[in-house]
């Protein structure tokens, strides 16, 4: 009687663990952007294109790029379906490996990542730059040892309290937070990745960071005191639609580039040269290899 009662016990606790083991992995429903439209680089502009980095300098829009010749920061100006760059000043940052991939804005002073190189600068207007000497060895990082292609990829600025943010890719994926006056690192943090592997580009308002989560489609809004995750907004459905990405063949993401305004969220690709998807083509009206920004309205509170 007893041995028989010991294995009714293991044979329901085997099922009540298979059961378990079935059921389905629930994603949560985070709240889809709702798009104003698109936008792609111009015709005229013959050059590749690879979009890295936006911001807003004084209500002037800039972006940057992460191929070697793109030693400049560009100024664009919108149309009704198209941006184009209508002005661009040259940096004195020269070299066969440039990879620019993130941009800021605080106080007349650009602020500038190369992922290459993993140094973030200060640029003036003028084009002049000036490296941050960051002191990572006290975190036990030295970015010359980093895979290539996993380092800075993301930059934002806290004015106010004279502080930078830095954000590696992938392979770990980290944020630091440093001293803009002294170069020392503050903090080391990242944020789960039960959704989402990597960082592409990032943004500081209003006490907020909000990430750029390129694989998983997302904008994520973090409390950088607590680390916390305080919402995501996803922009799959626009991005990676079931009925065809915008961009293909496509692999991995494309997002690169997040601008907040009061009211819209701009998401730039960076889709290296590939064409414009049969899916885009005719819902969207894109043609060619040319990058796009992707508007969308700002959910209040956001």
């Amino acid at each position: 009687m007893y041995l028989s009662t010991v294995t009714c016990g293991f044979l329901l606790l085997f099922s009540t663990l298979k059961a378990f083991s079935q059921k389905p992995v629930t994603i949560p429903d985070h709240t889809q952007l709702e798009l104003i439209d698109i936008k792609q680089l111009g015709r005229e502009h013959t050059q590749r294109f690879d979009l890295s980095g936006i911001v807003s300098d004084n209500g002037a829009i800039h972006v940057v790029a992460d191929k070697h010749w793109n030693t400049y920061i560009y100024r664009i100006s919108l149309s009704e379906k198209e941006w184009n760059i209508d002005h661009k000043f040259a940096l004195d940052i020269h070299s066969d490996t440039t990879d620019f991939e993130g941009i800021d804005f605080c106080k007349d002073l650009f602020y500038l990542i190369d992922e290459r190189k993993n140094i973030a600068y200060t640029v003036n207007h003028k084009g002049q730059s000036q490296a941050i000497p960051l002191q990572l060895e006290s975190y036990g990082e030295t970015p010359t040892t980093w895979l290539k292609n996993t380092g800075w990829e993301g930059v934002a600025v806290d004015c106010d309290h004279e502080t930078i943010y830095l954000a590696k890719e992938r392979q770990p994926r980290f944020i630091i937070k440093a001293s803009l006056r002294t170069g020392e690192v503050l903090e080391k943090f990242s944020t789960p990745e039960s959704e989402s592997n990597d960082y592409s580009d990032m943004k500081f308002e209003e006490g907020y960071l909000y990430l750029l989560e390129r694989n998983g489609n997302f904008i994520t809004k973090v409390d950088p005191n607590s680390h916390k995750v305080v919402e995501k907004l996803s922009f799959r459905h626009t991005n990676s639609h079931p009925k065809g990405k915008l961009f293909e063949p496509s692999k991995y993401g494309m997002a690169e580039a997040l601008l907040l305004t009061e009211k819209e969220i701009w998401i730039g690709l960076d889709n290296n040269g590939l064409e414009v998807s049969k899916y885009a083509r005719k819902r969207h009206k894109l043609r060619g290899h040319y990058p796009i920004l992707m508007r969308f309205h700002r959910p209040i509170g956001f």
